[in-house]
This record gives C-alpha cells, sequence and structure tokens, in this order.
C-alpha cells in the first residue's frame, strides 16, 4: 500500500510504501507530461538508491534528491505509522492542533510542516501585511510559514556573505546591489506569495519599491536551518527557478556544504561545494567565494 506525502504546483505526487520487513521504504514520484503519460522515478529509504527515472531533467532529479534527503525522517516514522492519513485518524479533527505535531521519536526532530496539514485556507500579502509588529512569515502559494528568530552562525555567514558580494560589486563598478535580511520580495505578480530570502543579488534597480523587491532578484542565497530546509530544499528551489531568479545558493551551515543552482543557461546545472572550496558565482564569472576563510 503506498501513502499520500505531498502534492507539488506541477501535480508532482510523492508518495510512500510501508515499511517493510527489512526496514526499507519506497517512495515514488510521479508527474504527467504533456503527452498523457508520466515522468516518475523510485527511491528506497533510508539507503536513497535511486531507480527506474523516466522522463526527468538531471536538475529535476536533483531538486528531488535534495528534497527527500530533507524529509527522509518524516517518511520513515510515517511509514510505520500508517501515513498522514493515520496521523489525521489520531489526532484532533481541529487541524489547528496539528500544525505543531511533534513526532515522538526523539531521533526525528523536525516538526511537520504546515504545508501539508492546513491546505484548506488560502492566506494573501493582506494577512502577512496584518500580522503583529515584529512577527515575520513567508507567504508561498497562499500558506504562511512562520519564520523563528536566526542563530548566530546564520546572522555570521549573512554579514560575510553580503559584505563580500558588496565589496566586489564596489570595486568592479557594479550596478548590482545586495539586500541581505529582512527585505520583502515578491516574486510573482499576484497576492498569494511573499518570500524574505536571507540574501539577494539585483542587478536591475527598477525592481526596488518602497515595499521592497518586485520581481525575481538575480541572485538569491539562503542560509539553511532546521526550521527552514524542507522549504529551502523543496518548494523555494522550484519557485525561485520559475520567477526568473539566475541563481540560487542553499548553504548549510551544519553539513558545511553549499548546493548552487544556475538556472540561466539552457543546460541548467546543479553542484555540491564545501565550505573550503571556492565557490563560483555564475552570474559574475571572475568572481568565487571561500565560506572557510570568511569564517576565519
Amino acid at each position: 500500500m503506498m501513502y499520500p506525502f505531498m502534492t507539488l504546483n506541477d501535480d508532482t505526487e510523492i508518495t510512500h510504501s510501508e515499511m517493510k520487513i527489512d526496514g526499507t521504504v519506497k517512495v515514488y514520484i510521479e508527474t504527467p507530461n504533456d503527452t498523457g503519460g508520466f515522468h516518475h522515478a523510485t527511491c528506497w529509504l533510508p539507503e536513497y538508491k535511486w531507480q527506474d527515472i523516466k522522463g526527468y531533467s538531471n536538475l529535476e532529479i536533483a531538486y528531488f534528491k535534495n528534497y527527500i534527503a530533507s524529509v527522509s525522517h518524516i517518511i520513515m516514522e510515517l511509514s510505520r505509522t500508517g501515513g498522514f492519513n493515520a496521523l489525521y485518524e489520531k489526532a484532533s479533527p481541529d487541524l489547528e492542533s496539528l500544525k505543531n505535531y511533534q513526532i515522538d521519536n526523539p531521533k526525528y526532530p523536525t516538526r511537520i510542516a504546515q504545508t501539508e496539514l492546513s491546505k484548506e485556507h488560502s492566506y494573501t500579502t493582506q494577512d502577512i501585511d496584518a500580522l503583529p509588529e515584529g512577527k515575520r512569515a513567508e507567504l508561498i502559494n497562499g500558506q504562511i510559514y512562520n519564520m523563528v528568530s536566526p542563530n548566530y552562525i546564520h546572522q555570521h555567514l549573512v554579514m560575510e556573505l553580503s559584505g563580500t558580494i558588496h565589496e566586489y560589486i564596489r570595486n568592479n563598478h557594479n550596478d548590482s546591489q545586495v539586500l541581505p535580511t529582512p527585505l520583502a520580495v515578491r516574486l510573482n505578480a499576484d497576492d498569494k506569495t511573499y518570500v524574505e530570502p536571507d540574501i539577494s543579488v539585483l542587478c536591475d534597480s527598477k525592481k526596488i519599491s518602497e515595499r521592497g523587491i518586485e520581481g525575481a532578484p538575480d541572485f538569491i542565497i539562503e542560509i539553511v536551518s532546521p526550521a527552514t530546509q524542507k522549504r529551502d530544499y523543496g518548494i523555494k528551489l522550484f519557485k525561485y527557478r520559475n520567477a526568473g531568479v539566475r541563481e540560487y545558493w542553499i548553504v548549510n551551515p551544519s553539513k558545511e556544504i553549499v548546493n548552487v543552482f544556475c538556472f540561466e543557461n539552457e543546460e541548467e546545472n546543479n553542484n555540491l561545494y564545501s565550505f573550503e572550496e571556492d565557490i563560483p558565482v555564475g552570474i559574475y564569472p571572475d568572481f568565487s567565494i571561500n565560506i572557510h576563510e570568511l569564517l576565519k
């Protein structure tokens, strides 16, 4: 039996099996294509063994690999207990009480993301504007994601990376601007999405308004935390790509790695770097950043 786990914006369905006797779990991904068929792929947990991949590009598979890795602990736990349906049956029918559901096993401390548990209501930027003073949240496809206070390493990375990029821009007489959080970015021409990337680099000053940035920045950096990793590796990757972001970095301080996604060429690519490597900035061909050196 397969249990539903997630439906993405392009109608991709992600499902998972019960945990088998040998401790493995099958994760199946399926996306309708333009010819009436389906692209699909299978991942076996906990080994992360991928097989039967059909129709997906390398970039799409890289996205799915990052996404499944970020939520595998939730899938593994749900596979033991009957999936989300069993969770709904065991918990209160009041969805508000499910948003902060904590998986009992201490090995899996991550909270189940609000997006799976509160699709019954769609919010707009008016709801974001009406938040109490000092409360921050992001809005993606009509769903609100509360933001928590960042820790020291997060802020240290934001400051160092922003400063390094700013220095490059100033020394090269570039018209770009580097704008760290908190700053509103309205990716689309609608009222359903409002994000606050940790670092936005903008090459077109016409996109700046009193409200923040109107449209897609050229370069976005997100610093991963336990509270944001599912969003950073998942829905934001698709959202930034589709909105026209040219380059997207996901900086993971706990693993000291950086995923770099370059979207502007026909041959989109995804590269993985360690903090100790010189990481090339795609939108500036003569510029690279070594995060290990920044943090000394």
